[in-house]
């Protein structure tokens, strides 16, 4: 074996290992998230929204949305999908507000994470450092349907 072909080998044993890796990574993510006591947890917080979007308009959605959010990080998958899930549920119980969906992105965009992490930057928070990016994730969702 030439050493040209034990290099390109190798490259794509690493890059083998390296889509392996990445795969169990999702898998196990996953699982850690779709738990039976998660989606009621899920549930739970998608029923607290429901009920507090009741008070009020949308806009007062996104902001006891985003403010909680300030309270956890983009890795917290646990907790910022039941923030995700009590905005979801506040948006749909509560009042419309004018141009509530002006430039979310449609569907086949493909542009869900790049318009979110916009949004955040847009109200002065990081998307890293906070759960804000689910908050739109949850704008997205009551917005399209």
């Amino acid at each position: 074996m030439t050493h040209n072909t034990k290099w390109i080998l190798g490259c794509f044993g690493a890059l083998a290992f390296f889509v392996v890796c990445v795969i169990v990574g999702i898998v196990v993510l996953v699982r850690l998230v779709d738990t039976p006591e998660s989606k009621r947890d899920y549930a739970a917080k998608e029923a607290e929204g429901r009920e507090l979007g009741k008070t009020m308009d949308q806009t007062g959605c996104m902001k006891e949305g985003l403010a909680r959010s300030k309270t956890m990080t983009r890795f917290e998958v646990t907790r910022a999908v039941e923030n995700e899930s009590f905005v979801e549920g506040c948006l749909k119980s509560s009042r419309a507000t004018a141009g509530f969906c002006d430039g979310v992105p449609p569907f086949w965009k493909l542009k869900d994470d790049d318009w979110a992490t916009a949004e955040c930057a847009r109200v002065g928070m990081d998307a890293m450092r906070t759960a804000c990016t689910g908050v739109f994730d949850a704008k997205i969702a009551v917005c399209r349907d």
